[in-house]
């Protein structure tokens, strides 16, 4: 089991000899600076594992699987109401659910095969989530989206080893990974 209670912090202020027209967002220095963020979350990410390995014959055999959660920070609930009537909410939670398996087999004395499969998950770094639109009426900046889920990989591996000696082994294997929820940007008009 893993448990992180994260407590994420933003002061930022650029070009601070300029004054600030924007939206009011609070922060220190608050007509001060073109582009600016101040903010502190506090989201809840946590995983829980099971594993098995099982032997029959020469057979090896793991499977497993993993539970992963995010709970978004709770201030950003307050925050929902005035971003609802713009068309737009907030996930409370993401969860996903991650298999593992791996096999290994022995064909012959020398000889053996292996197989390993896994959905993994990752999340984004929490400033992609958190980054507001708080610049001057003149300046251009990234807004961060408070429901970025979490970034998946599916791996694949086979293999084949083969004892040549006692003291040389040839292995041979093949890997395969896609890729899928990378952090994107777009341009709104």
């Amino acid at each position: 089991m893993n448990l992180i209670l994260h407590k994420t912090q933003m002061a930022d202020l650029r070009y601070p000899n300029y004054p600030y027209d924007g939206l009011a967002e609070g922060g220190d220095w608050p007509d001060r600076g073109v582009f600016r963020d101040f903010y502190t979350r506090r989201p809840t990410q946590g995983a829980f594992f099971l594993q098995d390995k099982m032997v029959y014959g020469g057979m090896t055999a793991n499977l497993g699987l993993r539970f992963d959660f995010f709970i978004q920070s709770s201030d950003l609930k307050q925050k929902q109401s005035s971003d609802q009537a713009a068309g737009k909410s907030i996930d409370g939670s993401q969860n996903n659910f991650s298999p593992r398996v791996g096999f290994n087999y022995p064909i012959s004395d020398k000889a053996k095969v292996w197989f390993n499969y896994g959905h993994f998950y990752q999340l984004p770094e929490m400033q992609f989530m958190y980054m507001r639109a708080t610049q001057a009426s003149n300046a251009f900046g990234i807004i961060g989206n408070e429901n970025l889920d979490f970034q998946k990989t599916v791996s694949y591996e086979f293999g084949v080893s083969y004892a040549l000696s006692k003291d040389y082994v040839l292995n041979a294997s093949g890997f395969y990974k896609d890729e899928y929820g990378k952090i994107n940007s777009v341009r709104e008009e």
